[in-house]
């Protein structure tokens, strides 16, 4: 009996039932729903280092950046799993501005050194007044 339980689980996972993929499903809903809101957003972990200094560094030019933190999320993997095969970004800090990817905080801090991601993100405080 036990045998026959397992083979029935493993046939309907087979099977497709929809479960992981309204999952998946879910987590870019909410990910579309957060980009088209939030002008500047950054999705993070709170335990992460990496995501602390892009979120340092993002919120100290615009205050109103949405943060995002996956590991308190409700469907936070779900969003994760969406930035790796929509976005091809495996690592947090995820930084949106607008609906692009700027990548992550290697990515920002190098964009600040240079002076460009002040300018980048000038375009939506003017947006703002």
């Amino acid at each position: 009996m036990k045998g026959l339980l397992v083979m029935i689980v493993v046939l309907g996972l087979l099977a497709g039932d929809g479960v992981v993929h309204g999952s998946a499903n879910i987590g870019e809903e909410k990910m579309n729903a957060l980009i088209g809101k939030h002008p500047v957003l950054v999705f993070s972990k709170s335990y992460c280092g990496f995501s602390k200094m892009a979120k340092h560094l993002i919120t100290g030019l615009y205050p109103q950046a949405k943060v995002v933190e996956l590991d308190r999320e409700e469907h936070g993997t779900e969003m994760q799993n969406v930035l790796k095969s929509k976005y091809e970004h495996y690592t947090v800090p995820a930084v949106f501005l607008g609906d692009t990817l700027v990548g992550g905080n290697s990515d920002v801090q190098k964009l600040n050194a240079n002076g460009e991601l002040d300018q980048m993100i000038n375009r939506f405080r003017n947006a703002d007044r």
